[in-house]
């Protein structure tokens, strides 16, 4: 492969793989200015994680045919940190870890509300995507304690001596009103007009998860 060829080649793996990325977590995605991904929620599932360890198999196997030789100094080691943050990733991904989805201080539940925080509304547009993204929390939830649910059928969880702390921690994810939770900030916000007719898109209220 030409030394031309290769950057291009590597240039596009960079590209193709941020890409996915922010297809599998758009939570990221919006917080990156991706708007299109602000109706929607991180699949948790099993076949998504396993399918997402596929891909990222098919991203080493296409740097693996990149000769480093090809590359200028700067992009064979940004080749090389490529390939160790993917290998870290198969790594991990052999011992199933979505089976502990969160730890004391985030995972899928600090997620979602850590998103609201970082996205700015601006069109009426932006607060039905919220909605509709809202709609689908539970499900997301959902599978969340699912996969940590799992895991303790495995016994694969957190060390014993760590699982005290951690009730403590969850607690400062509640909140005794919707007004004080974090997902109705962005209602505050929202002009009146609009407000009124958001409202009426809520539907009737979720059922508990």
């Amino acid at each position: 492969m030409k030394p031309d060829a290769a950057a291009t080649a590597l240039h596009q793996l960079f590209a193709d793989e941020w890409q996915a990325r922010l297809q599998r977590q758009p939570f990221m995605a919006s917080q990156r200015g991706v708007r299109a991904a602000d109706s929607e929620v991180p699949d948790l599932s099993e076949a998504a994680q396993m399918a997402a360890l596929a891909e990222d198999r098919q991203f080493l196997e296409r740097l693996d045919e990149i000769a480093r030789s090809d590359l200028d100094a700067e992009d064979r080691l940004n080749a090389d940190l490529f390939a160790h943050l993917l290998r870290g990733r198969l790594d991990r991904g052999a011992y199933r870890p979505w089976r502990i989805p969160f730890v004391s201080d985030s995972g899928f539940h600090t997620a979602a509300v850590m998103s609201v925080e970082a996205i700015p509304f601006q069109t009426l547009a932006q607060y039905e995507a919220y909605l509709a993204r809202l709609s689908k929390l539970a499900p997301y939830f959902a599978q969340g304690m699912g996969n940590m649910r799992q895991g303790m059928a495995d016994g694969f969880t957190m060390p014993r001596a760590i699982l005290p702390m951690l009730p403590p921690a969850l607690r400062l994810w509640q909140w005794k009103s919707p007004k004080t939770a974090p997902f109705t900030n962005p209602s505050r916000r929202c002009p009146a007009a609009s407000r009124r007719r958001i409202r009426k898109g809520c539907g009737p209220r979720p059922r508990p998860f």
